[in-house]
């Protein structure tokens, strides 16, 4: 069974972006509230809020986010998750999955790792720490929600609480199929264990129920797709002599993010952020960075992105360089891969794959595959198929193998 928790940064962004002593206080992104207050929130703000409608309920000081301290203080944060286990999956900066799987020590549980790591962060940031933890990325995202900084599910405490879980909650499923369950008293996974797979799937349709009715039978669908450390993927022009020709400039930004996206194509990259930094003829330099809001890669997204930096660092002066770099990059098949337990299709060809390539290698009988009843007395295999397994993402680092 894996072993994942979500860890959510309390006032992350408020720690990164403010210095002042004021209690009223909102964090922006987008123009949309990012981090608030107490004291804002308990006037009626939620996160995700536009900015306007903020400011009508609770009358504040407002702050961009900052991208160069956020990034500086996640870093501290994240390392220390890093140092427990390499499969480390960041959603943003202050939110993000860690897989613990094969990483604890004899006799150790989950919630104490949990605590190890909360403790970690407070003392080398200050700030506090939610973290939920189970089997799969869904029920440590819930448990993460309760009071008072979430909680950290053993085995027999699973079970209950993944059966309780509304279907609200579960974002592969859209609002109006929902509302159509919840008529036909179909509101919780517990409700959805209870039916044959052919019912529930006939009413939400195969592309939507299927990785719900897997969670509800209590079978990981949703793996961690590691991130950190981040990579980054950077592209520059040089002008000599400088130049102020506007439709030449934004002719090479144009070309330098065409020029990003089909590297990113070709590695199979998604960027999670975009950053422009231009140096000018007087030797001056302004940087400035933007967040994706969701996980997807396109032309078209970072022309916009990169385009909206430009006019916001650009006033005519005469340009000597331009610098556009493409942060936190992961994979579209960066994920977890694991060999015991309910293989799912792709995993059981990347196994295929892999024990072709082992016996191509060293011979027909390198390799074999073994009943549930005779794993127990398997030995590791040796370190020269360890490698190729390990080239194929199929038993990362840390995982016990």
């Amino acid at each position: 069974m894996q072993q994942i928790l979500a860890v959510w940064i309390n006032g992350f962004y408020m720690a990164a972006s403010t210095t002042s002593a004021e209690t009223l206080w909102i964090v922006a992104r987008d123009d949309a509230v990012l981090d608030a207050s107490e004291e804002v929130l308990r006037k009626g703000v939620t996160l995700g809020m536009p900015l306007r409608r903020a400011l009508r309920l609770a009358p504040a000081v407002v702050s961009d986010e900052n991208p160069v301290q956020c990034r500086a203080l996640a870093q501290r944060v994240w390392d220390i998750a890093a140092a427990h286990t390499p499969l480390v999956e960041t959603l943003d900066y202050h939110k993000g999955f860690v897989d613990l799987t094969g990483c604890l020590r004899k006799g150790e549980t989950l919630r104490e790792r949990a605590e190890t790591i909360r403790e970690g962060i407070r003392s080398a940031t200050g700030l506090e720490t939610r973290i939920g933890g189970g089997s799969c990325p869904l029920i440590a995202q819930t448990a993460l929600r309760k009071p008072p900084n979430g909680i950290v599910l053993t085995a027999d405490e699973e079970l209950p609480f993944r059966a309780s879980i509304p279907l609200s909650k579960c974002p592969s499923i859209p609002t109006p199929l929902v509302e159509q369950c919840d008529r036909l008293g179909i509101r919780t996974l517990g409700d959805v264990a209870h039916l044959p797979m052919a019912r529930f799937l006939g009413i939400v349709g195969k592309n939507d129920g299927w990785a719900v009715y897997q969670t509800a039978k209590g079978k990981t669908t949703r793996r961690i797709h590691p991130n950190y450390p981040p990579r980054s993927l950077f592209v520059s022009q040089s002008f000599a002599p400088p130049t102020d020709q506007e439709p030449r400039l934004v002719a090479l930004l144009q070309r330098l993010c065409r020029t990003s996206y089909r590297r990113l194509r070709g590695e199979r990259r998604r960027p999670a952020e975009i950053a422009l930094s231009l140096r000018f003829a007087d030797g001056e330099r302004r940087d400035g960075g933007s967040r994706f809001p969701r996980a997807e890669l396109s032309e078209l997204a970072i022309s916009h992105r990169a385009g909206r930096l430009w006019g916001e660092l650009w006033q005519g002066e005469e340009v000597e360089r331009i610098a556009l770099v493409c942060r936190e990059l992961s994979g579209w098949d960066d994920e977890q891969g694991a060999l015991w337990g309910n293989p799912d299709k792709e995993r059981e060809r990347k196994t295929a794959k892999a024990m072709e390539m082992t016996r191509a290698r060293f011979g027909s009988r390198s390799l074999s595959i073994l009943s549930d009843e005779s794993a127990p007395h398997h030995l590791q295999p040796l370190r020269f198929a360890e490698r190729i397994w390990e080239s194929n993402g199929l038993c990362p680092v840390g995982t016990g193998w």
